[in-house]
């Protein structure tokens, strides 16, 4: 393929931007149990996750058309699952929380910066924080927010798996200092860390940057490690489940205490 010799042409950007994209998505699988990686693999192969989150009914059309506008890299089955992509994007949209942050970065980050441009909000990047692990993730959806338009509405921040000490033993979990400025949070989407590694101790470590009566939203609880870990936030006080949505991969919706 011959691209052209200028750094700053499109067509070489966007090449660039696929080429690490699909790096990341082979440095994921790489980390995945073999069996993991057959069945996801199958799944793939059923599903053009770019195509059917365009054709998601849930999304405005214009919102459709930007998506669709997206390097179907970006988009794979370890991104948040369509219906409870569009879910996202209609609640913050018609409630406009002023200070959201979310643990894990992807469709759901630029999501929920649309739904703030949609909303009206003013373009202000502590009001949107993003926590990821992967530096080479946080990148790619940099590339992306910036592509639309939307890099003035969220604080992008590298957040490395760390061990800290929480309920009685040692996890791996964000760096706490990524989060140390944070207060009065609204909301908390709780997508990452990887199954692999637990979410238990997020809500430990983002707690005390909630508001009382702060809405968190967990992904993929249908899970038996979100199940264990919403069993934990209710013993432990911090938060009490109010509802539970069958889409996706479940979502499971806590008000903080």
């Amino acid at each position: 393929m011959n691209l052209p010799s200028h750094s700053g042409s499109p067509v070489r950007s966007r090449f660039l931007l696929e080429i690490g994209f699909e790096v990341q998505r082979l440095r994921r699988l790489l980390r995945q149990p073999r069996h993991e990686v057959l069945h996801r693999r199958k799944l793939h192969d059923r599903c053009d996750y770019h195509r059917v989150l365009c054709e998601e009914p849930g999304f405005p059309p214009d919102v459709a058309a930007r998506l669709r506008g997206l390097p179907p890299a970006f988009l794979s089955v370890y991104s948040l699952h369509r219906e409870t992509a569009a879910w996202l994007y209609r609640l913050v949209a018609a409630e406009r929380p002023r200070r959201i942050v979310e643990a894990g970065c992807g469709i759901s980050t630029v999501l929920t910066a649309m739904a703030l441009e949609a909303a009206g909000a003013p373009a202000d990047p502590t009001a949107f924080v993003s926590l990821e692990a992967e530096e080479t993730w946080l990148g790619a959806t940099a590339e992306v927010l910036a592509s639309l338009g939307l890099a003035d509405r969220v604080s992008l921040r590298i957040a490395p798996l760390v061990d800290m000490e929480w309920n009685g033993r040692v996890w791996r979990s964000y760096d706490p200092a990524a989060s140390a400025d944070l207060a009065d949070v609204d909301q908390l989407l709780v997508d990452g860390p990887p199954k692999a590694v637990g979410r238990a101790p997020v809500l430990g470590l983002l707690h005390p940057r909630l508001r009382p009566g702060g809405r968190i939203i967990l992904d993929d609880a249908r899970r038996p490690g979100e199940r264990a870990a919403l069993d934990m936030w209710e013993e432990l006080g911090l938060a009490r489940v109010v509802g539970h949505l069958p889409i996706g991969n479940g979502i499971t919706i806590l008000e903080t205490l």
